[in-house]
């Protein structure tokens, strides 16, 4: 078949997007105690580079396709229900804690309720806490694996805890199985903000399957980056199928995804029905 010229455009494209990586990444010699070494960033070749551009080819500038695709297999990377993509780990963060708060959960937390989470965390775990009304509650932490002991956890139990927010700092699992023990007698919710942790496994058990909800971030100090940051909500507990969704959409309650058909994916039922 022969190829038309969007094709070809798109070939060649390509090939110049090799080209300049191989530029702009050449490989110098490494001298130990001069060449810097840089702790933490995105890796990539000319393969994302053109992925992205196919992307971009598109015109569609919104979550498609691709970002379904990686919604499906990160979930079952880590072993998840299903997984929603943000922006952001901390928008994650706020996302998870905001679908605990929600009226469609039965079970949902009200405000003033109590929150344990490690005094030694990042500023938009407590500020997801903060935004929904919740009262933090901090536990100092282990300064060898700087997370919580589960001893002081339980002690920082009232009758106004409903939720533990678990951070697995610098990828160093929290001691899982006595904490779910105890969230299991104190029925409280467990969340894992898994955004330093992704791969970590605890007895042979990924990290950020344990809470109801977990999170995750691709900040390029973390372990995978996407463009520019992003970050990932991971449900283990189908019940905030559509609480998470519809809070990641703004409040829209129903979305047909990439695959919906219709224009960009909706599937014309949103503009069909009107009042008179």
């Amino acid at each position: 078949m022969k190829k038309d010229n969007k094709e070809l455009l798109r070939e060649k494209i390509h090939s110049n997007l090799k080209e300049y990586y191989a530029i702009q990444h050449a490989e110098g010699t490494f001298i130990p105690g001069k060449t810097s070494v840089q702790y933490a960033g995105a890796v990539y070749d000319h393969r994302e580079l053109q992925a992205m551009t196919d992307v971009m080819l598109k015109g569609w500038f919104g979550l498609g396709e691709q970002g379904e695709l990686l919604e499906s297999e990160l979930a079952a990377y880590l072993g998840a229900k299903k997984a929603f993509l943000v922006n952001s780990g901390s928008s994650a963060d706020l996302v998870a804690v905001s679908a605990l708060m929600s009226y469609q959960f039965p079970e949902h937390l009200n405000p003033g309720d109590e929150v344990i989470t490690p005094a030694c965390t990042f500023p938009t775990v407590v500020s997801a806490i903060v935004h929904c009304g919740l009262t933090p509650v901090f536990v100092d932490v282990d300064p060898e694996t700087l997370n919580p002991k589960v001893e002081d956890i339980e002690k920082a139990i009232t009758k106004k805890t409903r939720l533990i927010l678990l951070v697995h700092t610098l990828g160093n699992p929290n001691d899982m199985e006595p904490i779910m023990k105890i969230a299991k007698e104190h029925k409280l919710f467990v969340i894992e903000d898994n955004c330093d942790a992704l791969g970590s496994t605890y007895k042979g058990r990924k990290t950020g399957t344990f809470g109801i909800l977990s999170t995750e971030s691709f900040y390029p100090a973390h372990h995978m980056t996407t463009a520019g940051e992003g970050g990932a909500v991971f449900l283990n507990d189908l019940r905030f199928l559509r609480i998470v969704q519809s809070i990641r959409e703004w409040g829209r309650a129903c979305w047909c995804g990439a695959a919906g058909g219709g224009v960009n994916g909706v599937c014309g039922l949103r503009f069909k029905y009107h009042i008179g």
